[in-house]
C-alpha cells in the first residue's frame, strides 16, 4: 500500500485570498455606485510626444449621471472629445497630469457643456489612469458670486456716502456770503 500525499495548503490559501479580493471588489463597486458625489473612471489618451490631448471614460456611477444629465450608456467607452468636441482643455491638461504624476489634484471649475459648476477631486489609481468625484457646486456658486457682488455693491454705496458726508460737512461749515441787495 502506497500513499502519495501534497500539500494543497497554499492553494487553499490562494483561493480564499481570490474570494476576498473579489469580495472587496464588489463592496467597493456598491460602495462607489451609491454614493451621493459623482465619480468617474478614465485613462487619458497621449500623442506621440506623450502629452495628454484626451482621454477615454471607462466607468460612471450614478450620481455621475444624475450630476451631469449624461447616461452612462452614452458615455462610456467614449473620449471626452468625441461626447464634448469643445470641452475646456484645461480639464484635459489637469486630468493627464494627474494621471502621468499620479498626484492628486483638486479644483473648482465651470463646465460649458453642462452650464454648471463643480467640485472636483482627481486621482490616479493607476499610471495612465485618473478617477475623480465630483459635486454640482452651482447653486452654492452661484449664490457665493451674488454674495460677492453685493459686497462690492455694498463697499460702493459705502464711498458714495462717505464723500456725500464729507461734502456736506464742508458746506455746513464754509460760511455762506450773502451780497444784500438795496432798492
Amino acid at each position: 500500500f502506497t500513499m502519495l500525499f501534497k500539500d494543497v495548503t497554499e492553494k487553499i490559501e490562494l483561493a480564499a485570498a481570490n474570494q476576498e479580493i473579489i469580495k472587496s471588489q464588489k463592496q467597493n463597486s456598491e460602495v462607489l455606485a451609491n454614493m451621493q458625489e459623482g465619480f468617474a473612471h478614465c485613462e487619458i489618451i497621449c500623442n506621440s510626444e506623450g502629452i495628454p490631448i484626451n482621454y477615454r471614460v471607462l466607468g460612471v456611477n450614478k450620481a455621475y449621471e444624475k450630476q451631469t444629465g449624461i447616461k452612462s450608456s452614452e458615455i462610456v467607452g467614449k473620449t471626452i472629445l468625441d461626447f464634448y468636441p469643445d470641452i475646456e482643455k484645461s480639464w484635459i491638461e489637469i486630468y493627464g497630469n494627474v494621471a502621468l504624476t499620479r498626484k492628486p489634484h483638486s479644483f473648482v471649475n465651470f463646465n460649458h457643456n453642462t452650464s454648471k459648476y463643480y467640485e472636483t477631486r482627481a486621482f490616479s489609481p493607476a499610471k495612465g489612469e485618473f478617477a475623480l468625484f465630483l459635486r454640482d457646486i452651482t447653486d452654492q456658486e452661484t449664490r457665493r458670486r451674488e454674495l460677492e457682488n453685493a459686497y462690492l455693491k455694498a463697499e460702493e454705496n459705502d464711498k458714495l456716502k462717505s464723500a456725500f458726508l464729507a461734502n456736506m460737512s464742508h458746506e455746513v461749515r464754509t460760511p455762506v456770503s450773502y451780497t444784500h441787495l438795496t432798492l
